[in-house]
Protein backbone atom coordinates (compact mmCIF):
# COMPACT_ATOMS: atom_id res chain seq x y z
CA UNK A 1 0.00 0.00 0.00
CA UNK A 2 1.69 3.29 -0.89
CA UNK A 3 1.70 5.82 1.81
CA UNK A 4 -0.79 8.71 2.04
CA UNK A 5 -0.35 12.04 3.24
CA UNK A 6 -2.79 12.84 6.04
CA UNK A 7 -2.73 16.59 4.95
CA UNK A 8 -2.40 19.80 7.35
CA UNK A 9 -4.01 18.29 10.51
CA UNK A 10 -1.07 15.12 10.59
CA UNK A 11 1.34 16.70 8.26
CA UNK A 12 4.17 14.86 9.98
CA UNK A 13 2.15 12.13 9.96
CA UNK A 14 2.32 9.32 7.01
CA UNK A 15 0.07 6.60 6.89
CA UNK A 16 1.50 3.24 5.22
CA UNK A 17 -0.81 0.49 6.87
CA UNK A 18 -4.26 0.02 8.10
CA UNK A 19 -5.89 -2.40 10.12
CA UNK A 20 -9.70 -2.69 9.98
CA UNK A 21 -11.35 -4.01 13.25
CA UNK A 22 -14.84 -4.27 12.07
CA UNK A 23 -15.83 -4.01 8.40
CA UNK A 24 -19.28 -4.21 7.62
CA UNK A 25 -20.24 -4.75 3.40
CA UNK A 26 -24.31 -4.33 2.49
CA UNK A 27 -25.30 -5.68 -0.19
CA UNK A 28 -28.70 -7.18 -2.60
CA UNK A 29 -28.49 -10.80 -2.62
CA UNK A 30 -29.63 -11.87 -6.33
CA UNK A 31 -31.20 -15.40 -7.80
CA UNK A 32 -28.50 -16.25 -10.48
CA UNK A 33 -30.13 -17.20 -13.49
CA UNK A 34 -28.84 -19.75 -14.48
CA UNK A 35 -26.98 -23.24 -12.61
CA UNK A 36 -24.09 -24.68 -13.66
CA UNK A 37 -25.09 -28.04 -15.22
CA UNK A 38 -23.06 -31.25 -14.06
CA UNK A 39 -23.85 -33.55 -16.88
CA UNK A 40 -26.15 -33.59 -19.88
CA UNK A 41 -27.23 -35.69 -22.55
CA UNK A 42 -29.90 -37.71 -24.45
CA UNK A 43 -30.17 -41.74 -24.21
CA UNK A 44 -32.64 -43.73 -26.49
CA UNK A 45 -32.97 -47.28 -26.37
CA UNK A 46 -35.99 -50.34 -26.45
CA UNK A 47 -34.14 -52.23 -24.25
CA UNK A 48 -34.56 -51.80 -20.01
CA UNK A 49 -31.31 -49.40 -18.88
CA UNK A 50 -30.23 -47.58 -15.78
CA UNK A 51 -28.96 -44.11 -16.06
CA UNK A 52 -26.58 -42.84 -12.94
CA UNK A 53 -27.90 -38.72 -13.68
CA UNK A 54 -24.71 -37.13 -11.43
CA UNK A 55 -22.41 -39.01 -14.05
CA UNK A 56 -23.99 -39.27 -17.13
CA UNK A 57 -23.54 -43.35 -16.90
CA UNK A 58 -25.67 -45.56 -19.07
CA UNK A 59 -25.69 -49.39 -17.68
CA UNK A 60 -28.44 -52.47 -18.75
CA UNK A 61 -28.16 -53.05 -14.98
CA UNK A 62 -28.86 -51.31 -11.44
CA UNK A 63 -25.17 -50.45 -10.08
CA UNK A 64 -24.23 -48.03 -7.15
CA UNK A 65 -25.34 -44.29 -7.38
CA UNK A 66 -28.26 -45.55 -10.24
CA UNK A 67 -30.57 -42.75 -10.23
CA UNK A 68 -33.55 -43.77 -12.87
CA UNK A 69 -34.22 -47.29 -14.18
CA UNK A 70 -36.74 -47.84 -17.42
CA UNK A 71 -38.05 -51.53 -17.83
CA UNK A 72 -40.08 -51.33 -20.66
CA UNK A 73 -43.08 -53.37 -18.49
CA UNK A 74 -42.50 -51.31 -15.14
CA UNK A 75 -42.00 -47.87 -16.28
CA UNK A 76 -39.08 -45.51 -15.05
CA UNK A 77 -38.33 -45.71 -11.74
CA UNK A 78 -36.09 -44.19 -9.13
CA UNK A 79 -33.14 -46.12 -7.38
CA UNK A 80 -30.64 -45.37 -4.57
CA UNK A 81 -33.18 -43.04 -2.53
CA UNK A 82 -33.52 -41.11 -5.50
CA UNK A 83 -37.11 -39.28 -5.82
CA UNK A 84 -38.93 -37.86 -8.38
CA UNK A 85 -42.11 -35.17 -9.13
CA UNK A 86 -43.86 -34.57 -12.33
CA UNK A 87 -44.32 -31.26 -13.05
CA UNK A 88 -47.10 -30.46 -15.61
CA UNK A 89 -45.08 -28.18 -17.80
CA UNK A 90 -42.85 -28.27 -20.81
CA UNK A 91 -39.57 -29.21 -20.47
CA UNK A 92 -37.75 -25.46 -21.16
CA UNK A 93 -40.40 -23.55 -18.86
CA UNK A 94 -38.80 -25.69 -15.86
CA UNK A 95 -36.46 -23.93 -13.61
CA UNK A 96 -33.87 -25.16 -11.08
CA UNK A 97 -35.73 -23.39 -8.56
CA UNK A 98 -38.59 -24.82 -9.41
CA UNK A 99 -37.32 -28.46 -9.11
CA UNK A 100 -36.10 -27.60 -5.97
CA UNK A 101 -39.63 -26.61 -4.14
CA UNK A 102 -41.09 -29.96 -5.65
CA UNK A 103 -41.75 -32.89 -3.15
CA UNK A 104 -39.91 -35.50 -5.23
CA UNK A 105 -41.14 -37.94 -3.25
CA UNK A 106 -42.33 -40.29 -6.53
CA UNK A 107 -40.68 -43.73 -6.85
CA UNK A 108 -42.38 -44.54 -10.10
CA UNK A 109 -43.57 -43.34 -13.50
CA UNK A 110 -46.08 -46.32 -14.97
CA UNK A 111 -44.99 -46.74 -18.84
CA UNK A 112 -48.63 -45.92 -19.61
CA UNK A 113 -47.64 -42.26 -18.31
CA UNK A 114 -44.67 -41.77 -20.67
CA UNK A 115 -46.48 -40.63 -24.28
CA UNK A 116 -45.60 -42.37 -27.30
CA UNK A 117 -45.52 -39.87 -30.19
CA UNK A 118 -43.65 -39.59 -33.65
CA UNK A 119 -39.99 -37.86 -33.40
CA UNK A 120 -40.36 -34.36 -34.53
CA UNK A 121 -38.92 -33.83 -37.68
CA UNK A 122 -37.74 -30.46 -36.98
CA UNK A 123 -35.24 -29.65 -33.68
CA UNK A 124 -37.47 -26.32 -32.64
CA UNK A 125 -40.86 -28.65 -33.29
CA UNK A 126 -42.25 -30.33 -29.73
CA UNK A 127 -44.19 -33.28 -29.10
CA UNK A 128 -45.87 -34.83 -26.73
CA UNK A 129 -43.30 -35.89 -23.25
CA UNK A 130 -43.44 -36.66 -19.50
CA UNK A 131 -40.99 -33.51 -17.74
CA UNK A 132 -40.07 -34.63 -14.28
CA UNK A 133 -37.44 -33.34 -11.24
CA UNK A 134 -35.38 -35.55 -10.02
CA UNK A 135 -33.14 -35.75 -6.78
CA UNK A 136 -30.21 -37.99 -7.82
CA UNK A 137 -28.37 -40.34 -5.44
CA UNK A 138 -25.39 -37.58 -4.52
CA UNK A 139 -28.60 -35.11 -4.02
CA UNK A 140 -28.60 -33.32 -6.61
CA UNK A 141 -31.28 -31.90 -8.87
CA UNK A 142 -32.22 -32.41 -12.56
CA UNK A 143 -34.92 -32.04 -14.71
CA UNK A 144 -35.66 -34.93 -17.39
CA UNK A 145 -37.89 -34.85 -20.48
CA UNK A 146 -38.85 -38.62 -21.54
CA UNK A 147 -40.96 -40.09 -24.15
CA UNK A 148 -41.16 -43.34 -26.47
CA UNK A 149 -41.15 -43.53 -29.71
CA UNK A 150 -43.82 -44.64 -32.41
CA UNK A 151 -41.08 -45.16 -35.25
CA UNK A 152 -38.77 -47.03 -33.16
CA UNK A 153 -40.33 -49.47 -31.71
CA UNK A 154 -41.65 -47.61 -28.42
CA UNK A 155 -38.08 -47.03 -27.89
CA UNK A 156 -37.33 -44.87 -24.95
CA UNK A 157 -35.86 -41.25 -25.73
CA UNK A 158 -34.47 -39.44 -22.15
CA UNK A 159 -33.02 -35.98 -21.84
Amino acid sequence: MPSVPLGPIGSGLTLTDIVLDDLELRSSIVRAPAVPIKNKGQHKDIRAFAVDLDTGEITNDIRFGTDLVWRPEQGLSVSGGSGLSITGTSYGAVTPVQVSHMPLTSTVIPPGAVPVSFPSPFWFMSHDAVVFGVRTSEGRLAKVKAWRSLTEGGALHLE
